[in-house]
């Protein structure tokens, strides 16, 4: 059964014996949470611990950083804590019953049928279907000049992720749900929430509607025809006890991921790129792997030996986690770090703050991927040291697709392509609410000679 009461998120009143500030009057920490939450975090958590509390979006809440914090909230072993409630604090009105948006034995029975999808045969079919777009998105870069690489890769990502999860060819109106799509997440992030119309809040929520409606418009189609995409593998599959997903459930489901997937691989593959220009050594590696590959495009047998991309996307992922914090709502009172947290109380947890701290790696600040390297493995010194897709329960189902995703992209751009920004470049980003560049990283791209086995 799932818990549908509503609750209200706990006054500060309740845990004001926890060390702390509240922040500008109304406002609390809101403004500093949104141009980096992960520095206004780390400041904090040097300032007063592991367990603080602060007030972000209207909402008093209590901050968990570091490892063992973050642990003990995560794998959450007396299911104290709610990804639910949280949820539908902040989000409920996008997100809807979304795998997130759901708690203990009513999230393992939805998880348990979307796993079906994650499989090592359709994966297979997913790859095969991305190799192809990803080869005709590089032929339309203008060559040898800079170009935005930003709305590129958003485009592509974008078109990848409609084909695959949805079965959307070019020209389905990609255009217009990749409008619907930034539109529906400025309205998530937006800190005045009022459907008055023109207000971010409100345009998001009408947006959202507009996507959902397209779904079930396709979830019709998809029962009776069904086809190698993720939506007709959600609308087939069954639990163990022959039961399926409702319509309601595959568009929550499907959102989410549809939205998930292509932002963050967005921002991590723009991230990539910023490094592997920042450190063409890096990138000259990369592409000596690719060649040892001997492929002009890589197999789902190929994922695994792509070691060295491997680190570079981990410790991309290390420095610049597209989710560094995570939401819980405390069920019932409980003691934690020698603090009393009452019932209904607002968790802010960071498994990537702990990204950062020095207790764990060495030169967090720096750039490194060999910190991944069999020798070193610095990400091995605690099971939440590295956590770029959560942890527990509600590890993210897609981070394997992501990283076969953001592989397949990487090997056919350095095959053929070197790529480079313009000297003495220093990007600055948008934080949330998910990171990338604000001048869209201008980058060139470089036809390389073809080698004759690739072809």
């Amino acid at each position: 059964m799932t818990d549908e009461r509503i609750i209200k998120p706990r006054s500060a009143d309740g845990f004001k014996h926890i060390p702390g500030s509240p922040g500008l009057p109304l406002f609390g920490q809101t403004f500093q949470f949104i141009s980096d939450p992960i520095k206004t975090t780390l400041d904090c958590y040097a300032k007063y611990g592991p367990v603080f509390r602060s007030n972000v979006f209207f909402l008093d809440m209590v901050n968990v950083v570091g490892p063992d914090a973050v642990q003990a909230v995560l794998a959450d072993r007396d299911k104290l804590f709610s990804s639910k409630l949280a949820v539908d604090a902040f989000a409920k009105d996008f997100i809807g019953r979304a795998i997130i948006a759901r708690d203990f034995s009513d999230h393992r029975f939805h998880r348990r049928i979307m796993q079906s999808a994650f499989k090592s045969e359709p994966m297979k079919t997913y790859l095969i279907r991305m190799t192809p777009h990803i080869a005709m998105g590089l032929n339309r870069c203008e060559k040898d000049n800079y170009f935005l690489f930003y709305p590129f890769i958003k485009k592509l990502s974008l078109r990848l992720a409609s084909g695959i999860f949805l079965g959307l060819e070019e020209g389905d109106d990609l255009d217009a749900i990749n409008g619907a799509l930034v539109t529906m997440m400025n309205g998530v992030m937006a800190p005045i929430r009022l459907r008055i119309p023109g207000l971010a809040f409100h345009e998001g929520l009408v947006k959202r509607k507009f996507i959902a409606d397209y779904i079930s418009e396709l979830i019709v189609d998809r029962r009776q025809n069904p086809s190698m995409d993720m939506l007709s593998e959600f609308c087939k599959a069954k639990s163990e006890d022959n039961e399926q997903f409702s319509d309601e459930d595959i568009v929550d489901h499907m959102l989410l991921m549809w939205l998930a997937a292509h932002e963050t691989t967005t921002s991590l593959l723009c991230h990539v790129m910023y490094r592997i220009c920042q450190f063409p050594e890096w990138q000259v590696r990369l592409r000596e792997e690719c060649y040892g590959i001997g492929k002009p495009a890589i197999d789902y047998e190929d994922v695994t030996k792509l070691e060295q991309m491997d680190w570079v996307i981990k410790e991309t992922l290390r420095l610049h986690p597209p989710a560094p914090i995570l939401m819980r709502t405390a069920l019932r009172e409980c003691e934690f770090y020698g603090f009393h947290i009452p019932a209904n109380t607002m968790l802010s947890v960071g498994p990537g703050v702990s990204h950062f701290l020095e207790e764990f790696w060495a030169e967090p600040k720096k750039y490194d991927p060999l910190r991944f390297s069999p020798e070193r493995a610095e990400d091995k010194s605690h099971p939440y040291a590295f956590a770029p897709f959560g942890g527990g329960a509600h590890t993210c189902i897609g981070m394997h697709f992501a990283a076969i995703e953001a592989k397949a992209i990487l090997y056919q751009m350095l095959l053929n392509h070197s790529w480079q920004t313009p000297e003495g470049y220093d990007p600055k980003f948008k934080m949330t609410p998910i990171p990338k560049p604000k001048d869209d990283l201008p980058i060139k791209m470089t036809n390389l000679p073809r080698r004759s086995q690739f072809h």
